[in-house]
């Protein structure tokens, strides 16, 4: 575990400009915002370190926990990714994945990715072991947690002497069951939580970079440019700050009608693929996809569906931190990592400009 982590506090999101700019603020700045009562604001900035936290389940307890989960996601999203990132330092160009009976299986990438010999198998690869390289990390940092929580019991320590990061983990997994997210996708367990919060950021970062040189030559009927490329990669990182800064139940909106496609070479139809649809490149602006019309007044009608009272969260790796960037920032970085060195290849660059 990163010790210097425990007396570290969570705070707002700095690099959300293009967010701020548009109207929309980021989900601290909200929770700071008044829109809540005092104490949950005081609990949410410091982190309620009790060991005996309320549980209980009035309407009103239920709602105001919603946020406090989210924080306490972040917060823990941190010292995971920091040994996940130890672990991939220490084994260059490999990613690790589940295989049979959760054996861990560890993979050099470079000899894993020459094998795919089309774009959507090689997408689903990248996408998936990225993905299970996080989820193990997080399995691994749970396992972590429960022994020293046990071990702090048999040593009989009070709960008033445990480390913060202990404290936060009881009080993690004691109200998300209470709180308002949705039962049937959380489980209400915090593994489960986290793991998702990953996996959205992950989806989110994989659909935008693997759709920039597909949705380039849809639009000018040739190949992008390393120039255009790196530029479409920088609005991507705006617009996914963008989207995580959002409210979570519209971002599970936009996942689903915007973010996953069946893999057209899979018979079955059944494996999916992190690649935007409903989607056309913009030439100008800010962000690099325009959503379709018909799409908008989709998405606009299902949010208008859903109780606009709900405690307003965002992506969970919008508020945590590594360093002076956030979470969505510093993974989408790493997958455009990874999208460089394995997946841009696969396309043909135009070197000729436009």
């Amino acid at each position: 575990m990163d010790e210097s982590f425990l007396k570290k506090e969570i705070v707002p999101a700095a690099d959300l400009e293009s967010a701020i700019s548009l109207g929309f603020q980021s989900t601290m700045e909200y929770l700071q915002s008044g829109v809540l009562r005092e104490s949950i604001k005081t609990e949410l900035l410091k982190l309620n370190t009790s060991s005996s936290p309320s549980d209980s389940t009035s309407p009103e307890e239920i709602v105001y926990k919603k946020p406090e989960v989210n924080a306490l996601a972040g917060y823990f999203m941190v010292p995971i990714w920091h040994a996940a990132k130890a672990w991939l330092e220490k084994n260059n160009g490999k990613l690790r994945r589940y295989g049979k009976k959760n054996k861990i299986i560890i993979e050099d990438v470079a000899e894993s990715s020459g094998k795919f010999t089309d774009q959507y198998h090689l997408l689903s690869y990248l996408y998936k072991s990225s993905l299970e390289t996080l989820h193990i990390q997080v399995d691994e940092y749970g396992r972590d947690m429960k022994s020293a929580l046990q071990r702090l019991k048999d040593e009989g320590v009070s709960p008033t002497d445990w480390p913060t990061e202990i404290k936060n983990a009881v009080r993690y997994q004691t109200i998300l069951p209470l709180s308002d997210f949705r039962q049937e996708n959380f489980a209400g367990k915090p593994s489960v939580h986290i793991k998702s919060g990953f996996l959205a950021a992950q989806l989110v970062s994989w659909a935008m970079l693997a759709s920039i040189p597909v949705e380039y030559e849809k639009t000018f009927g040739k190949s992008i440019s390393q120039d255009d490329l790196k530029e479409y990669i920088a609005k991507g990182k705006t617009l996914s700050l963008y989207l995580a800064s959002l409210h979570v139940q519209l971002l599970a909106i936009l996942l689903k009608e915007l973010f996953v496609q069946k893999d057209p070479n899979d018979k079955s139809k059944t494996d999916r693929i992190p690649l935007l649809k409903n989607v056309t490149l913009k030439t100008n602006g800010r962000f690099p996809f325009d959503v379709n019309a018909d799409v908008l007044k989709r998405i606009a009608t299902q949010w208008a569906d859903i109780a606009i009272n709900e405690s307003r969260t965002g992506c969970p790796a919008i508020i945590a931190r590594d360093g002076q960037q956030n979470l969505v920032s510093v993974l989408y970085d790493w997958n455009t990592e990874l999208a460089q060195k394995y997946y841009f290849p696969f396309f043909k660059f135009n070197t000729r400009g436009n």
